[in-house]
């Protein structure tokens, strides 16, 4: 199996090591799946409530070989807020601006947005909002 990047250049990937890749990810999502099950509803329940709207957020990506998927994360954001601010923020980003404020900040990481709620802060803190990720192993080519 062969994959092309965006530089145009092909990266071989040998298919014993797609499937191993493959199979290690299955074992281990279904090894976690029993404390991150107990961990998703907490933090689903915390969610809700924080504020109103869907507990998930969807979006369509691009996987391996171009294939199309949709990927989960826990939503950080109010629904249905203004996306000026990030639209503007990203403008900035690509002006060679810095985002971010103070010392600690990431440069391309708004520390203060409005968007963001309450639980959302402590989530995106401790990444605990990636954890829908791992229902993509499941069936999604994510991986």
């Amino acid at each position: 199996m062969a994959v092309q990047v965006a530089s145009g250049q092909i990266i071989a990937i040998r298919l014993h090591y797609a499937r191993a890749k493959r199979s290690l990810d299955i074992v281990f999502t279904l090894l976690f799946s029993i404390p991150l099950c107990i961990t998703m509803a907490i933090v689903a329940v915390a969610i809700r409530l924080d504020s109103p709207g869907p507990v998930f957020f969807r979006q369509k990506r691009v996987g391996q070989n171009g294939a199309e998927f949709y990927m989960l994360k826990f939503r950080s954001l109010y629904a249905k807020s203004d996306d000026s601010i990030h639209r503007e923020a990203i403008e900035r980003y690509m002006r060679g601006e810095s985002i971010g404020e103070g010392a600690a900040a990431l440069p391309y990481k708004r520390s203060d947005d409005p968007r963001i709620t309450r639980v959302s802060r402590f989530l995106r803190k401790t990444s605990l909002d990636e954890i829908p990720q791992f229902i993509n192993v499941y069936g999604l080519p994510s991986s």
